[in-house]
């Protein structure tokens, strides 16, 4: 059951802290993969020096490797005799050679105390995790992506929790009828209205894609249209799911991954991975892709007693 007891506010606008909520967020291989390293090379010299030392860095910018500018550039360290020394950036590897960045240096009358390669962190830290560790290696900035912050209200998460409720019931019939157990809620929290419910009508219907998702945004679009034709007010149109919360009883497969992101949803909530099959957590962590044009947060693990269905089904 979800908590209620947890703001001095009202229990309905009451916000839910993180650590409370029955799901999980998903992260995306981005924000799961270990520190992976690009050699420098790194220059050490004394502050006097940092101005020329900064304005040949500009001078060779077309050396410079963009990936690389969440890396700072420059990072002060204490020598051994507890003086303070500057260090910076110079290219990649594979730009110059140690050689070649000290010709320049002796020919601006710039000492350097060391050229050497350094192993900075090769991606921008996307978690708190990441930053953390990275940081340590070389100084890197880090800013939280404003879509991955997300708000729940004690309303909202009780309003979830009975419409997936309703959904593993329909999902329990459905399988005694011979489909496969599984159904989808599209769910408005702006309006608390619930726009689709369907469960999957492959058997029914005699037709491989009547999953439960595009059955459901299948049922939002024809309701949208509906609205569109019979409207007497000025009522603005929807844009296919935009904004909306898809509920599941189990993970989407590929193509309803994609079906949700081409429909442009919010957030997704379902109980159980299909580990074999999932197109979210257990395979391609579609939800969150840097090359697709969309993404949507996306929730599991919320315990309840959802149909067993085979690992190789797609949803």
């Amino acid at each position: 059951m979800v908590k209620t007891n947890i703001s001095k506010n009202s229990p309905k606008e009451a916000t839910v802290p993180e650590l409370d909520w029955p799901f999980k967020l998903i992260k995306s291989h981005l924000e799961t993969r270990k520190l992976e390293t690009e050699n420098v090379w790194i220059a050490c010299f004394e502050p006097k020096y940092a101005s020329k030392v900064t304005q040949y860095v500009k001078q060779i910018r077309s050396k410079q490797k963009e990936s690389l500018l969440h890396c700072n550039r420059l990072r002060r360290i204490q020598d051994e005799n507890g003086s303070l020394e500057l260090q910076i950036i110079i290219c990649p590897e594979k730009s110059m050679t140690a050689n070649e960045i000290g010709k320049d240096f002796e020919d601006l009358g710039i000492v350097s105390k060391m050229i050497f390669l350094y192993a900075v962190p090769a991606f921008p830290p996307l978690t708190d995790e990441q930053f953390h560790e990275w940081n340590s290696v070389w100084p890197v900035s880090y800013r939280k992506h404003v879509q991955r912050q997300d708000v729940f209200t004690v309303h909202e998460l009780k309003r979830i929790e009975s419409i997936l409720e309703d959904l593993i019931n329909a999902a329990g019939a459905s399988h005694k009828h011979g489909e496969i157990g599984c159904a989808a809620a599209i769910y408005d929290p702006t309006t608390d209205t619930v726009l689709a419910v369907s469960v999957d009508e492959r058997s029914k219907l005699k037709n491989p894609i009547n999953h439960c998702v595009m059955n459901a945004i299948n049922l939002v679009a024809k309701r949208e249209l509906s609205r569109r034709q019979n409207r007497t007010d000025g009522s603005k149109d929807r844009y296919l799911c935009k904004d909306l919360t898809v509920v599941m009883t189990h993970e989407p497969c590929v193509m309803c991954s994609m079906g949700l992101l081409h429909s442009r949803i919010r957030r997704l909530i379902y109980c159980k991975k299909q580990p074999l099959t999932g197109g979210i957590e257990s395979l391609y962590g579609i939800h969150w892709r840097a090359e697709l044009n969309h993404r949507y947060l996306a929730y599991s693990g919320w315990n309840k007693p959802v149909p067993s269905i085979k690992e190789n089904i797609h949803v």
